[in-house]
């Protein structure tokens, strides 16, 4: 069985030479090994393959983490702590109980719903 990410899916990767790039996952074929992927590089558009494990959390996760732990700035003391805690459980487990609304499946107003709803449709994987 494939853990392949779905068509489309874009993250970061540092390359071996210590720079790194945006990456979007494209169709791999059936003779690449099933923890493998097919990426097109941002910039050259170059395709190269990659293992799975090297992707980590999409982009998107990645981007969403990242402004809570800007938000928790604008906070002080538990407030900020809070944030903090759950920019980390965003990257750790995002595709589990949202740790913001702390349900299975998102509330409506929850501000990460559109992000665990992708996870839900098979938009978004976690990469183990």
């Amino acid at each position: 069985m494939s853990i392949r990410p779905p068509i489309g899916t874009r993250y970061r990767i540092t390359w071996s030479g210590g720079t790194s790039s945006g990456v979007t996952v494209v169709p791999t074929g059936k003779s690449v090994p099933a923890t493998e992927v097919n990426v097109m590089r941002d910039g050259d558009g170059g395709t190269v393959t990659v293992n799975v494990d090297r992707l980590g959390n999409p982009e998107t996760v990645t981007v969403v983490a990242a402004t809570l732990r800007t938000a928790a700035e604008w906070f002080s003391g538990d407030d900020r702590d809070t944030m903090r805690e759950v920019a980390d459980q965003t990257e750790r487990a995002w595709d589990d109980i949202c740790p913001v609304c702390e349900e299975v499946d998102c509330d409506d107003d929850c501000p990460l719903e559109d992000l665990r709803a992708a996870v839900a449709r098979g938009e978004l994987r976690r990469e183990s």
